[in-house]
């Protein structure tokens, strides 16, 4: 849960500190999640997208810290300039993550973890805005891969759960989304 994956996070940091380093991590997936508190299942590893420093790669490795979702960026989208920076104590590791928009969006095309969408439109509070997220999706939408907009359609049903959940009216976005 939270709790372990900060404690990893400031393992790595006085490793970091030992080694003179200082890194960057965009942040996403399950403990992306978990750190911004949309959801509370417990995940062993970190994933994140952003390229380090390769000697940096094997240490990250012992944490279960790894980019190997780099394979899936399309499902992400435009992502550079929508993040925003985690709040830590760690000196030398910068964490981000993506916006909760672009979390959820990227999610709808995964065919793993669909508590974790419905879990997140409950926690979400006012943290997330309709006209981004459903921008996002058409982004993404048009950005995709054809086995990934297959994983979209299955869980299109979701579209409903999240407007039901979050209050939302349905927009010409929204038509546009359903009909893709």
């Amino acid at each position: 849960m939270k709790k372990e994956l900060e404690e990893k996070i400031m393992s790595l940091d006085k490793d970091l500190k030992i080694f003179g380093e200082k890194i960057e991590l965009v942040i996403v997936g399950g403990a992306a999640f978990v750190l911004k508190g949309l959801i509370k299942r417990s995940t062993r590893d970190i994933d994140y997208l952003n390229k380090v420093n390769n000697k940096l790669t094997d240490l990250l490795e012992g944490y279960d810290i790894n980019n190997r979702v780099i394979t899936f960026e399309t499902t992400f989208g435009k992502w550079e300039d929508d993040t925003e920076e985690l709040q830590t104590n760690a000196k030398n590791i910068k964490l981000k993550t993506i916006s909760n928009e672009r979390l959820l969006a990227a999610r709808m095309f995964s065919r793993k973890r669909f508590k974790d969408l419905t879990e997140s439109f409950k926690n979400l509070n006012a943290s997330i805005n309709q006209t981004k997220f459903e921008n996002i999706l058409l982004e993404l939408i048009e950005y995709n891969n054809p086995i990934f907009i297959g994983e979209f359609r299955d869980n299109k049903y979701l579209i409903d759960e999240l407007y039901k959940t979050r209050g939302w009216n349905e927009t010409k976005n929204t038509k546009r989304i359903r009909e893709s």
